[in-house]
């Protein structure tokens, strides 16, 4: 008797315990560790960037828990959730600009339908058509920990009600605006931190744990994501929501305000990879589009 037993192949890496990547060689399965795991996830997101046909899934991926470490309790992990799968984001072309929101250097904001270039501008935000649905979200991300999280809509309309006015208390400037964001609540903000000892942190919190304020709320300090007595902020960054299998080693599972995980350790080289060539992706873009204009 023989049996035929045919597996197709995963759409993303399977974490063995959520933490060991293995990858069929000849008759063997080899450990990726290292350049080895940092060339299979570039690969794979290369394959991933191609045109592929439409698909309707069936079930989300789950969430794998990373192993826990000192920094981040039992108690901490217990809250997990399942992110349903999101559109592949889309570039904002002109035609798919709805508005942009404009950040002054004195605190205030305005609304218009063209970017402002001033020297007073802190920030100008082209915001794409998507940004008028229930589960748009604008992240106003400080340098002392916090983010504010609010829905660009209710912005709109119940705070700069006039086109062309600036608005006074239009964000927190108690601390330092490092980003703003524009995402979907199924996305997910990459935090780098610094112990007061000098170790690298990394985390990644899906946005949909975290309470989206009222549009008339845009100066408070919104969810304390970094205890600034724990870690100083290195840096933010938004990651898709249908690439949380990449990154699903550094995600916490709860509103926790610890640091994260040591960026040294191998069992978070994989998400750093991603990053990184998410990193050289948006530079090369960036570049092709000095060179058009």
């Amino acid at each position: 008797m023989v049996c035929h037993i045919e597996v197709p192949p995963a759409s993303k890496p399977i974490y063995q315990n959520g933490v060991y990547l293995y990858k069929r060689s000849g008759n063997m399965c080899q450990w990726l560790r290292g350049d080895d795991l940092t060339f299979f996830i570039m690969s794979r997101m290369k394959t991933q960037e191609q045109p592929t046909a439409i698909a309707i899934p069936i079930k989300p991926p789950a969430l794998t828990v990373p192993e826990v470490t000192q920094e981040v309790t039992k108690e901490e992990m217990e809250t997990v959730h399942t992110a349903p799968v999101p559109a592949a984001p889309t570039t904002i072309t002109p035609e798919r600009v709805w508005t942009h929101f404009t950040f002054y250097n004195d605190g205030s904001i305005s609304r218009q339908s063209k970017a402002v270039i001033t020297s007073d501008v802190l920030f100008d935000i082209p915001l794409s058509i998507e940004a008028k649905t229930k589960n748009a979200r604008l992240l106003l991300c400080y340098d002392n920990g916090c983010v504010n999280i609010v829905n660009p809509k209710a912005v709109y309309s119940d705070k700069l009600s006039k086109s062309n006015q600036h608005y006074k208390n239009g964000w927190n400037t108690d601390a330092k605006l490092i980003h703003i964001y524009e995402c979907s609540n199924e996305d997910y903000l990459v935090v780098r931190s610094k112990k007061p000892d000098g170790e690298q942190m990394i985390k990644a919190v899906w946005i949909g744990n975290y309470t989206v304020h009222s549009g008339l709320s845009m100066q408070t300090q919104g969810n304390r994501i970094v205890d600034p007595e724990r870690a100083t902020i290195v840096d933010m960054e938004l990651v898709p929501g249908e690439q949380q299998s990449f990154i699903s080693s550094i995600v916490l599972k709860s509103k926790s305000t610890a640091p994260g995980y040591p960026v040294q350790h191998f069992k978070y080289h994989g998400a750093q990879a991603l990053l990184k060539h998410r990193k050289l992706a948006e530079m090369d873009t960036a570049h092709s589009i000095d060179l058009d204009h």
